[in-house]
């Protein structure tokens, strides 16, 4: 005989054109406003200091969709910042696509870290709560006597 406890029942949700909303794709709602799902299927929105959001209860307020790939693309290649002239003809300049970074570059991988370095430990653990995560950190301490 099956144990019912063991048998969990799993959810699954469509947008309103039936595709199904899987873990980590991108939403858009009627406003225009872009979410990520995450792992727990809350709908994290995709601007600054926004809490997620219950998937269920975010479909419940207005009928979702699935972004498309080139959607995403487009939004995670330059989220929210506009380019500016200036800045695509740089790069035109300089031979670079217009919005990359190129990682490879010393200087950038420094740029890089030096910002990873500048985010305080307690804004980054927010950030990760906002979007869903459930943290907990251990700092290691040296003490010399």
């Amino acid at each position: 005989m099956p144990n019912p406890k063991k048998e969990k029942e799993v959810k699954s949700f469509v947008d309103r054109w039936g595709l199904p909303i899987e873990a980590l794709s991108y939403i858009c709602d009627n406003e225009g406003n872009v979410y990520m799902v995450n792992s727990h299927f809350q709908a994290v929105p995709q601007v600054e200091d926004a809490p997620a959001v219950a998937l269920e209860d975010l479909m419940k307020k207005s009928p979702v969709r699935v972004l498309k790939p080139e959607e995403v693309l487009n939004y995670v290649k330059n989220p929210g910042a506009q380019e500016t002239d200036e800045a695509r003809e740089a790069a035109a300049r300089n031979g670079k696509e217009p919005g990359s970074v190129p990682v490879s570059d010393p200087d950038t991988a420094a740029s890089i870290a030096l910002a990873m370095q500048a985010i305080p430990d307690v804004s980054l653990a927010a950030e990760l709560r906002r979007r869903g995560y459930y943290v907990t950190a251990v700092k290691p301490a040296l003490i010399e006597l």
